[in-house]
């Protein structure tokens, strides 16, 4: 805050760009009022500005009115090497304000400028705020089509860093070594907390396709060293009304300003190895980020399976004797039937909780008490598993247990490892050499700490926050059966290896054991457990800092009169309701529901015609489409079999021509002029996307949701020439 009170730094401009301008569709007043506040900014900071107007940008057959502007902001240093620091000054459409998405990258841009501009520099700067980021990357795009890249030596791009953890984002691909590397020291420069360094986003986009981008991927196809620098942030005020300033923090905000400044620091410094290491894992010790390469990965791996091997060929006599495998056997058995039983408590407690509160995620808003209930479950059906256990115990011999505990982790290394896949064979090779260090201690209470131990790198691979991220945003939802399943193969071995240790004589008979498994522990444990559910079971599902999306998806059929709609969540659609007359009420119970709506006839039309133009082939044609809210883009088709030209796009003849307009536009009547020859035949087709109400259904809940509406109009006419 300033000296008077009013807010500084970053903050000030996430204020007047999400606030005072508001929401900054492309080619609005808004978007051109953001991108000279920018320029007006660089320049105040003593940066050499240029703007890049992209009125238009063509793609294969057809156009994009585009009508914005790119701000480039430019610090000559002594060397000609250029690092680009990217952000786009643009939001989703006219209704959300885009303080996150991307007022808070310009934010952090315009402070990093500022501050590279008030000391000396040996490289060149450019400071970039595209325009058209949400219309698909067409700022970014035009930039790098016209731009000599050769100079430019790193790209980073920000995006969304005005709250949550600061990451390299895993779009459009995982994130290179180099830019983690970037990032850490910065992080270990600066002190900053609140930076990730977790595992799941390095694998989880090697193995799924994630459906997001921004700027930076213009210049990767370019193959220039580019990553995206982002937060985390909640699934709820991503392109929604929801993106408004009171969600942006201060404190997240200036951590970036400090982070990307260093990292301009450290490239000063040395120049950058753009050397990638496609396999690496980053993992956080004690607080602080750590990078494992591929070949430390690689050499726990195989030094796991070469000591599982030559501890089998010690003891492969007693290994390979009938008995023994018949004893691993009935190991198996009886310790497949206790596992099972002992994690059913998790999975039957949330299905509890899914019947109170009639939804699919009862965990979203409360995801630490809804674990720690799914614990104490937990452990009532494992004390149930462990008295099952010890009535059926198969044998009182320790090494049956540890060689079948043994199994699937070796296994799971050796598929991991012949899959070229080593970040996730040391998952399961640290257990196996856990197992293989606790035969060189005697003392029981060392082995169960080595058990500890092994199980500890599986705890990092991923959080009840990074699950909540895969279904919101990654879309990724695994049945029961295959999440059960999973849980059940990861927990088998340690299973297994307690068994292994409790089967010791000084183990065996303790009072411990006993005592775990009388009755006592098993009624405490059952009356914590009834204790948490009631109190889940009072908690909403939902709250307004874990908000249910609910996506209205409308449909406007102008040619076959017939307009639908579509209304789905990732939850159930209990207690949503349309509000409009003559709409039928949703199904409670599921996720989709698709509804026929009256056709508005009297609000929603389209009508196009064609007439001589001035010259011999000259065609005009006029559209007009009627609707009651304006329209966030729109595509034109022109068709036709005997081929027509556009005039000042060359000479060649076209088949079809497609022109999208962006800018927002109410009932818009377009005009074109087209060579068509005499006798050809001549159709358009309409496409008109909207980001509101179209239909007027009126959607309302109960709690916490947030509406998200996209429209579309379809139509087509036949405007020359026999069909």
């Amino acid at each position: 805050m300033s000296a008077a009170g009013a807010p500084g730094g970053a903050l000030r401009h996430v204020l007047m760009l999400a606030g005072t301008i508001g929401p900054r569709k492309t080619g609005t007043e808004a978007d051109r009022r953001a991108a000279d506040y920018v320029r007006g900014e660089m320049e105040s900071a003593g940066l050499s500005v240029t703007v890049q107007d992209v009125p238009l940008v063509t793609y294969g057959e057809g156009e994009r009115s585009v009508n914005s502007r790119n701000v480039i902001g430019r610090l000559e240093g002594s060397s000609p090497d250029t690092v680009i620091v990217a952000a786009h000054h643009d939001s989703r459409n006219a209704a959300v304000p885009g303080a996150n998405d991307d007022a808070s990258g310009v934010a952090v841009l315009l402070e990093v400028a500022r501050r590279a501009a008030g000391r000396p520099h040996r490289l060149t700067y450019e400071f970039i705020s595209f325009c058209a980021e949400e219309e698909g990357l067409l700022g970014s795009r035009e930039f790098v089509a016209q731009a000599d890249l050769t100079p430019v030596r790193a790209v980073i791009a920000l995006e969304l860093v005005g709250r949550g953890d600061l990451l390299v984002a895993p779009v459009p691909r995982p994130p290179a070594l180099w830019a983690q590397e970037l990032l850490l020291r910065a992080t270990r420069d600066t002190g900053v907390e609140g930076v990730a360094a977790r595992p799941l986003w390095s694998i989880a986009p090697r193995f799924l396709s994630l459906p997001y981008s921004s700027d930076h991927e213009p210049f990767l196809e370019r193959k220039v060293p580019a990553f995206l620098l982002s937060g985390t942030y909640p699934a709820w005020g991503y392109h929604t009304v929801e993106d408004a300033v009171s969600g942006v923090r201060e404190r997240a905000l200036e951590r970036a300003v400090r982070v990307v400044d260093d990292i301009l620091n450290n490239l000063e410094q040395a120049p950058l190895d753009p050397g990638d290491d496609p396999h690496y894992l980053p993992l956080t010790l004690f607080g602080r980020g750590i990078l494992v390469p591929s070949t430390a990965l690689t050499f726990v791996s195989c030094a796991a399976l070469l000591g599982f091997c030559l501890l089998v060929l010690r003891r492969v006599r007693v290994v390979a004797a009938p008995r023994a495998i018949a004893e691993t056997i009935r190991v198996i058995i009886v310790a497949s039937a206790a596992t099972a039983l002992g994690l059913a408590g998790m999975f039957l407690s949330e299905t509890l909780m899914e019947r109170l509160h009639h939804v699919r995620y009862p965990w979203m808003a409360h995801q630490g008490l809804h674990l720690v209930q799914g614990g104490a479950w937990t452990l009532v059906t494992g004390w149930l598993g462990l008295n099952l256990f010890r009535r059926i115990k198969p044998t009182v011999e320790p090494g049956p247990y540890l060689a079948a505990a043994f199994l699937v982790p070796v296994l799971c290394v050796v598929t991991a490892l012949r899959a070229g896949w080593p970040e996730l064979a040391v998952f399961m090779a640290w257990p196996v050499a856990m197992f293989l260090a606790s035969l060189f201690v005697e003392s029981t209470g060392r082995k169960l700490a080595l058990g500890l131990a092994a199980a500890a790198p599986l705890t990092t691979l991923l959080t009840p926050e990074d699950y909540r991220t895969l279904i919101e945003l990654g879309g990724v939802s695994p049945p029961t059966p295959i999440l059960f399943g999973s849980v059940f193969l990861l927990a088998m071995p340690f299973v297994l290896y307690v068994a292994h240790v409790a089967s010791f004589q000084d183990c065996l008979h303790s009072r411990f054991w006993w005592w775990l498994s009388g009755r006592r522990v098993g009624l405490a444990a059952l009356i914590v457990s009834v204790a948490l559910a009631g109190a889940n079971a009072v908690l909403t599902a939902y709250d307004y800092r874990h908000r249910q999306v609910i996506r209205v998806r409308q449909r406007v059929d102008v040619q076959a009169r017939r307009a639908t709609a579509m209304v789905r969540s990732l939850d159930t659609l209990r207690g949503v309701r349309l509000r409009a007359p003559g709409l039928r009420a949703l199904d409670p119970d599921a996720t989709t529901d698709r509804l026929d709506v009256p056709f508005p006839a009297e609000r929603v039309g389209f009508e196009a015609g064609a007439v001589p133009g001035d010259g011999g082939e000259e065609t005009v044609v006029t559209t007009e489409l009627k609707a009651p809210i304006p329209t966030d883009r729109i595509s034109y088709v022109f068709t036709s079999r005997s081929g027509f030209r556009v005039p000042g796009r060359g000479d060649a003849l076209r088949h079809q021509y497609t022109f999208v307009e962006i800018t927002p536009r109410h009932d818009p009547v377009g005009t074109f002029r087209l060579l068509v020859p005499n006798g050809g035949d001549l159709s358009v087709e309409l496409k008109a996307d909207f980001e509101d109400d179209l239909l007027g259904m009126d959607a309302a809940a109960d709690g916490p949701r947030v509406f998200v509406y996209q429209a579309t109009v379809e139509g087509s006419r036949h405007l020359l020439g026999t069909r």
